[in-house]
């Protein structure tokens, strides 16, 4: 017979989830939560792809500071795996990881954000704007 909860806390997760339907308790994909890398098509193909990208002569360096390029970005976000821009190489630009995540949140909605229109200029600008609040003591 298993053990009962010894916690306020616990006995109230429990009267939670039992109460409520099980379908919500394992939904795959609440409203909230974000898709899979491979169910939004970032799988195997994609990384073979963004290999053989980022090998290209022209796509080497990051074109946002200049350093070594270790990510494959998509300029315009496609909505899925089935968007025609997703394999669109000119839809694509070498960024190192910082530069990527930095682009990521201010102009493809990360964390709830509103989407803005990108342009390598307002980039470029804002890799501007940190660099000189973090410049070094």
């Amino acid at each position: 017979m298993p053990n009962p909860p010894k916690t306020y806390r616990q006995l109230i997760k429990k009267k939670l989830q039992r109460d409520r339907p099980r379908a919500a308790r394992h939904d795959p994909n609440p409203q909230n939560k974000r898709l899979s890398p491979s169910v939004r098509g970032y799988d195997r193909r994609w990384e073979r792809y963004r290999s053989w990208f980022l090998r290209q002569p022209k796509n080497i360096m990051c074109v946002g500071c200049g350093n070594v390029a270790e990510e494959a970005d998509h300029i315009r976000p496609p909505k899925d795996r089935n968007d025609p821009l997703f394999w669109v190489e000119s839809n694509h630009q070498p960024l190192c990881h910082e530069c990527h995540s930095i682009k990521t949140y201010h102009f493809d909605g990360a964390f709830g954000r509103e989407k803005r229109k990108f342009s390598i200029q307002s980039f470029r600008e804002i890799l501007q704007a940190l660099g000189d609040e973090t410049e070094p003591f």
